[in-house]
């Protein structure tokens, strides 16, 4: 019955492995409960599939369902409860906590009363997996606030995410060069403000390399082990200084720092190197799925750069030699050729070229290029057959080579690296 409530209230969203994963069964469970509905129940592709789209609207309907109905409170409660113990997880790897973390709100709240009951568990969830959606940020506090006696230090709680999640979308959806003389920040207040917190420069620094579309993931990246009160503590207290972000706030504050004094003595070298370490590590960990794609995907589209804008060093040189990129992960934007060749061009800066690790570089350049150039080829195919169904011409040429493109490519770098047939 658990498996059938999830699938219900969470349609189009798992696979038999998730639904293990978020229900705590042993593997292979909901894909061996399910095989007894294969006429309602598509196993063969990823996700589950229903045959009939109304059939989620049936199981949730008393007097249709009969003895599979699922709209019952307690197992609204119970898959509540899996729901929110999944978010407060450390592990990272898991699919299904990812896949619930941008839906759960609307869960909560549309199917599940106020309850005391549920706190403790919302109180422990893992800001990492939040994806907090505008439309949905007020609703789950308008859920605290019918809960009696008020919890008022989880509704300060989920203000703070709130004010968190919206300051590093500001800045991912705002023009990249601001002008000051348009903003409407207190400048000096805003200067002593960062200049008292060197965690706040790392973060606001970050910005102009890692990707804040990931939100809590990016703080995350950014400071690392740092305990989520202390990330708290370090950024809510802008709210006193910039109000609540909506018009480019988060840049312009950067730019009130970045040309004072005090900045420009700041050692930038020293963040560089530890952030292309960081994200160094995270790509290994998303290699070998000790950490979920999803991860990735919202916080280090330019890791490639940062490790171009690294100094040489010798120890980072080590890591680059031993690591292979996990091309599984490419579909032409999170394992970029762009990033690859940033690489490259930071092998060709020091004094003594590693010219065996700028080999095997450049074939990893070559590899990722070659993806690139087959998915475009492969997107326009299905582009034709498209328009094809549609009745409508499409020039389209079927033979398809990346060799040549890849052997000019080559020569136009430099590279000595041989292209592969």
């Amino acid at each position: 019955m658990n498996i059938l409530c999830a699938i219900a209230y969470f349609p189009d969203r798992f696979s038999p492995c998730n639904i293990d994963q978020l229900l705590e069964l042993e593997p292979g469970d909901a894909d061996l409960a399910l095989r007894s509905l294969h006429s309602l129940v598509n196993l063969e592709c990823h996700d589950i599939v229903w045959h009939h789209a109304s059939f989620g609207d049936f199981l949730c309907d008393a007097s249709r369902a009969g003895k599979f109905f699922v709209g019952e409170l307690a197992s609204r409660m119970d898959l509540a409860r899996s729901v929110l113990n999944a978010l407060s997880s450390l592990d990272l790897a898991h699919d299904a906590t990812w896949l619930i973390g941008r839906y759960w709100i609307k869960y909560v709240v549309k199917s599940v009363p106020p309850s005391a009951a549920l706190l403790p568990l919302i109180r422990s969830i893992n800001p990492v997996f939040l994806r907090l959606e505008p439309m949905e940020q007020n609703k789950i506090i308008e859920w605290f606030q019918a809960i009696h006696p008020v919890p008022d230090d989880l509704i300060q709680l989920w203000e703070d995410y709130v004010f968190m999640d919206d300051l590093s979308f500001d800045w991912y959806m705002v023009d990249s060069t601001p002008s000051l003389d348009r903003a409407a920040l207190p400048i000096q207040e805003c200067r002593e403000a960062i200049s008292k917190s060197p965690g706040l420069q790392r973060i606001l620094y970050a910005t102009q390399f890692l990707s804040p579309e990931g939100s809590f993931c990016f703080f995350k990246v950014v400071l690392d082990s740092m305990p989520w009160d202390d990330v708290r503590s370090l950024i809510c207290p802008l709210r006193d200084v910039i109000g609540e972000p909506s018009h480019g706030e988060v840049r312009k504050l950067w730019s009130s720092f970045i040309f004072t004094e005090r900045a420009k003595h700041l050692q930038w070298a020293t963040e560089d190197k530890a952030m292309a370490h960081r994200c160094l590590q995270l790509l290994k960990d998303v290699g070998s799925r000790q950490l979920n794609v999803q991860f990735w995907y919202g916080t280090c589209p330019a890791w490639g750069l940062l490790i171009r804008i690294t100094p040489p060093c010798l120890d980072l040189l080590q890591e680059i030699r031993e690591f292979e990129p996990p091309f599984w992960l490419w579909d032409g934007n999170h394992l970029r050729p762009i990033e690859i060749h940033n690489v490259v061009q930071w092998l060709k800066t020091f004094p003594e070229l590693p010219l065996d690790v700028i080999q095997l570089w450049e074939g990893y350049f070559l590899k990722v290029y070659r993806l690139t150039l087959t998915g475009l080829w492969e997107g326009e195919k299905i582009l034709k057959e498209d328009m094809e169904r549609q009745n409508r011409e499409y020039s389209f040429n079927d033979s398809f080579d990346s060799v040549p493109h890849l052997r000019r490519l080559s020569e136009e770098w430099g590279f000595t690296t041989e292209v592969p047939t």
